[in-house]
C-alpha cells in the first residue's frame, strides 16, 4: 500500500476544505442599511474601493499610531497586514472586499442606495489563518480614489458589534441591524501615512531646543 500517496491525497483534501471555508458579511438588508459613506468632498457616491480591517489580537486599531501607512491594494479576496504611519508593523489585517463599488447615496434606509453586497472571506477561521479568529473586531475602510499611497484619503468606521462570525457563519442581518434608521455623515477624511500633528507648544519648545544646540556648538 502506498501510504505516501494517501498522505498526500489527505493533505490536498484538507487544504481544499480550508480554501472553501468562508464567512459572509453584509451591511444591508431590505429594512436596514449602512448609508452615507462619503468621499473627501462630503458627497455620498459610488465607485469607492473598500474592504475591512481585522484587529487580530484585540489591542485596538492602529496599535499606538494614528493612521496607516500607504500600501499596495491587494487582489480581490486577498489581504495583507498594515503598518502604522511610522512604518511599524501592526496586527491589523486588511481584506479587499472583492468588489470596487459602494453605492451609498443618502442617509436613511429607504431605497436601494447603501453599502450592499456580501463579502465572502475564503479563510478557515477555525485554524486562525493570519491570526484571525471568530469574534475578532473589524472596521470598514474605504478610499476616495484608486490610490492607497501615502497621502491618499480614506474613511474608517468601527461600531460595537462589528465582530467576525464563526467559521461558515453569516452576519447579513446582524451587521445591517447596527445601522437602522438615519446614518450620520461618514467622510473619507483621514490620510494614509500621516500621523498626529504636533501641538504648537511642543513645536515652540522644539525650536528653542534647536537654538540652544546651535549656540552651544558655536562656543
Amino acid at each position: 500500500m502506498n501510504y505516501r500517496f494517501f498522505a498526500l491525497a489527505f493533505s490536498f483534501i484538507a487544504a481544499a476544505s480550508t480554501v472553501n471555508a468562508a464567512v459572509s458579511l453584509s451591511f444591508a438588508t431590505g429594512s436596514s442599511k449602512l448609508t452615507n459613506i462619503q468621499n473627501t468632498a462630503g458627497t455620498a457616491t459610488g465607485g469607492l474601493r473598500y474592504g475591512i480591517v481585522v484587529d487580530t489580537t484585540g489591542n485596538g486599531f492602529y496599535s499606538s499610531g494614528t493612521s496607516y501607512d500607504g500600501f499596495a491594494f491587494p487582489a480581490s479576496g486577498a489581504g495583507l497586514f498594515l503598518s502604522q504611519e511610522n512604518g511599524t508593523a501592526t496586527d491589523d489585517y486588511f481584506y479587499n472586499f472583492g468588489t470596487t463599488t459602494v453605492a451609498s447615496v443618502g442617509g436613511t434606509d429607504g431605497g436601494n442606495n447603501a453599502v450592499t453586497g456580501t463579502l465572502t472571506l475564503n479563510k478557515d477561521l477555525s485554524i486562525s489563518e493570519n491570526g484571525i479568529s471568530a469574534n475578532d473586531a473589524f472596521a470598514l475602510i474605504w478610499f476616495d480614489s484608486a490610490s492607497t499611497a501615502d497621502g491618499a484619503k480614506y474613511g474608517f468606521l468601527t461600531v460595537a458589534g462589528m465582530n467576525l462570525p464563526a467559521n461558515g457563519g453569516t452576519m447579513t442581518t446582524g451587521l445591517a441591524s447596527l445601522f437602522t434608521g438615519a446614518d450620520p455623515i461618514r467622510t473619507a477624511s483621514l490620510s494614509l501615512g500621516v500621523g498626529a500633528v504636533p501641538e504648537p507648544s511642543r513645536m515652540i519648545l522644539f525650536g528653542f531646543g534647536l537654538i540652544g544646540v546651535f549656540f552651544r556648538r558655536r562656543r
